[in-house]
């Protein structure tokens, strides 16, 4: 815990005296510190608190793996730093405009894993590009044999997709027993996400019998 503080005093100090030309530093810090998940979530949340001053340096960033991974694909796979590659996807996610999609879409070939498309996934849903992976989330969360295993995720990018669609999606979720008390409200989380985004939906949860229940709860819950 001592070290940890240590470390963490002497990224803030970085951050302190070099402002947001820290930021390319502190990148450079996770990559050569890939399996080092502490470091790793202490740099995320230095980077965290710079909010939008960081989402520049972002752009320049992927946009620069982007090149390297155009000009020799096979070459960067096999030197991709892929935890900070997805970090900063996330943080993208949550930082950029919808004009970013294309940027972060191009590094889905990257990963082989599920688990880490669905991160690319969930980033994209909070920029507004949810919708064309409908198809594939509901083969992951219904169909797939790791449902389990990613059901946290698949959870995380339909509470962003604003469709009915996704709607009736996480209504079909909370009906899986195997849901742990987290799941279950991250669910019910994702639910009042799009019911706040979107006034008409409590319509539609009204015109459907189990719908009409979970609203309900929902609506105790929150008086």
């Amino acid at each position: 815990m001592e070290l940890d503080e240590r470390r963490l005093e002497v990224i803030n100090r970085v951050v302190e005296e070099k402002g947001e030309a820290a930021i390319p530093d502190l990148l450079s810090l996770m990559e050569k510190n890939e399996d080092d998940p502490e470091l790793i979530e202490m740099t995320i949340e230095v980077l965290r608190r710079m909010d939008e001053k960081i989402i520049d340096s972002l752009r320049e960033y992927l946009r620069d793996k982007q090149k390297r991974l155009n000009a020799n694909p096979r070459e960067y796979k096999e030197e991709a730093y892929r935890t900070t590659l997805l970090v900063v996807i996330d943080l993208v996610g949550e930082l950029g405009y919808q004009e970013d999609i294309p940027l972060i879409e191009s590094f889905l070939g990257v990963f082989d894993q599920e688990k880490a498309h669905l991160i690319i996934y969930e980033a994209i849903a909070k920029l507004g590009g949810g919708s064309k992976y409908l198809d594939l989330l509901e083969l992951l969360a219904f169909e797939d044999d790791f449902t389990e295993e990613m059901i946290e995720q698949v959870i995380m990018t339909l509470s962003y997709i604003d469709e009915p669609r996704a709607l009736f999606d996480l209504l079909k979720i909370t009906k899986f027993e195997w849901l742990d008390v987290n799941q279950k409200i991250m669910v019910e989380n994702g639910l009042k996400r799009l019911l706040g985004f979107h006034k008409e939906f409590y319509e539609l949860l009204e015109k459907d019998p189990y719908g009409k229940k979970v609203l309900k709860r929902l609506l105790e819950v929150n008086e």
